[in-house]
C-alpha cells in the first residue's frame, strides 16, 4: 500500500511537468520572424483589398460575403488566444487626422503609445500595455472615399515574446493592406 501512495504523487508530478513544458507549438509563440507570404484578397463593405499574412492563419467567421463590414483572421491552432490576430474593417466615420485616429483607438492608462504617425495614405498607431501583455497596431488606409483599418494584436499573460519585434512585424503586416 505504501508503494502505491508514493508512486501516485510521483506519477502525477511527472505528468504535470510534461504538460507544462513549452514547445514550439505551445500558445503565445513568437511570430515576428514569420514571412508575410500569403496574399489575401477580399472585400469589406464591398471595398476590395489585399493584405499579406503569414502561413498558419485562417479566416475566422461564418460570413465571408463582400458586404460584411469586418473580417478577421486568427492563428490556425487549437489554443489561439495568445497568438496574433488580424482584423480588416470598413470605417464609416473615419478619423481625419492623427489625433482623431489615436482618440478612436480608445486607449486607457494601461496603454503606451510606441508610435503614431500620418502616412501618405492614412495613419499608423502602435501600442502596448506597460508589461507588454498586449501589443497592437492599427493602420488606416484611405483611397478616394474608401477608408479601411487593419487592426492586429497579440496578447499573452506575462508578456508577448519579443515585443518590439512583434510590434514591428504587426505594423509590417497591417501596412501591407492596400485598397484595390
Amino acid at each position: 500500500m505504501m508503494k502505491r501512495v508514493m508512486i501516485l504523487p510521483l506519477a502525477l508530478g511527472l505528468a504535470l511537468t510534461a504538460c507544462g513544458k513549452k514547445g514550439d507549438d505551445g500558445p503565445g509563440k513568437d511570430w515576428s520572424g514569420k514571412a508575410l507570404d500569403v496574399t489575401v484578397e477580399n472585400k469589406v463593405n464591398n471595398v476590395a483589398f489585399k493584405v499579406q499574412l503569414p502561413k498558419g492563419m485562417k479566416f475566422d467567421g461564418d460570413d465571408d460575403g463582400p458586404e460584411v463590414i469586418t473580417k478577421m483572421w486568427k492563428a490556425d491552432v487549437h489554443d489561439y488566444f495568445s497568438e496574433p490576430s488580424v482584423m480588416i474593417s470598413y470605417e464609416a466615420i473615419p478619423a481625419t487626422d492623427i489625433d482623431g485616429f489615436v482618440k478612436d483607438a480608445m486607449l486607457d492608462d494601461k496603454d503606451v503609445i510606441a508610435k503614431q504617425e500620418k502616412t501618405a495614405d492614412g495613419f499608423v498607431l502602435v501600442t502596448h500595455t506597460k508589461n507588454n501583455g498586449i501589443v497592437a497596431v492599427e493602420v488606416m488606409k484611405v483611397k478616394g472615399d474608401a477608408h479601411l483599418v487593419c487592426r492586429a494584436s497579440q496578447a499573452k499573460d506575462g508578456g508577448v515574446p519579443s515585443p518590439d519585434k512583434t510590434m514591428a512585424w504587426l505594423e509590417q503586416l497591417c501596412s501591407s493592406l492596400t485598397i484595390q
